[in-house]
């Protein structure tokens, strides 16, 4: 394979770089919105080895913020990366507001670290060619496999706009003033006692390794699949690539029959 590198200015130039700044709503679908924190790829390069990718975050804001440094999975890569399900973008991706419907037999959980008013942060990640897969949320059905070359590529990276270890205390704090058996169905529980599930699911598990996450600047997140909510997603898209690929491609999950 050829040699291929790009930069930002190229990327401009030659394959229309987009840059979305997104977040969820309410109902978990995404949607623009304007914010002061940026994401920039500086690099981009593909070689006969691994695919490179740089990118920087800026924080414009008047305030701290609180970026994904690393998914904590036991993988090699601190992320996910697999061929989405329309057969032909390569999703990058370190978010843990994100749907799932696997039952991990260990926690998964994340790194948020501090980026204070007016600091910035690169990130640089070296994945090996051809890409193989790192599902850690996202569904995939293992009786399909695609090999060959992807002509698109996004990346999707969430941070917290807010004070993260402020906004885990409150819901932790509200949450400990139940006590006893909470017995609803789940569509109630995720409604209005999304705190209690959070809970329950892990939120305050990690509380002894953030003793100070101010002084540390980072502090550990539990995936609660969606009940600890609040992530935006900055996000990139670059098209016009070739990025060789041989592993499962994302499958929607099955549903559960409706009652009649």
């Amino acid at each position: 394979m050829s040699r291929f590198m790009v930069t930002v200015l190229a990327l401009f130039l030659g394959f229309g770089l987009t840059i979305k700044l997104q977040a969820n709503d309410p109902n978990g679908q995404v949607v623009e919105t304007q914010s002061m924190v940026t994401l920039a790829l500086t690099k981009f390069e593909v070689n006969e080895a691994s695919l490179d990718v740089h990118l920087r975050f800026e924080n414009h804001s008047d305030h701290d913020v609180w970026v994904l440094h690393s998914l904590i999975t036991g993988h090699h890569l601190p992320l996910e990366v697999f061929l989405s399900k329309n057969g032909q973008t390569l999703l990058i991706r370190r978010r843990l507001d994100v749907p799932s419907k696997w039952n991990f037999e260990s926690p998964k959980r994340g790194r948020y670290d501090l980026l204070r008013s007016g600091e910035s942060w690169t990130d640089r990640q070296s994945i090996p060619l051809p890409v193989v897969p790192i599902f850690e949320f996202a569904y995939f059905d293992a009786s399909k496999i695609f090999t060959g070359n992807v002509r698109n590529v996004r990346l999707e990276m969430g941070y917290y706009d807010q004070d993260l270890p402020a906004l885990m205390r409150d819901v932790l704090s509200e949450a400990e003033k139940f006590e006893g058996t909470f017995m609803a169905p789940d569509s109630v529980k995720l409604e209005y006692f999304r705190g209690l599930k959070a809970r329950d699911r892990g939120l305050g598990r990690y509380a002894a390794l953030n003793p100070d996450p101010y002084d540390t600047g980072s502090v550990v997140v539990a995936y609660t699949y969606q009940n600890f909510t609040g992530e935006k997603v900055l996000s990139i898209c670059v098209n016009g690539v070739s990025i060789p690929y041989a592993g499962f491609v994302e499958e929607q999950p099955p549903q559960p029959p409706k009652n009649p």
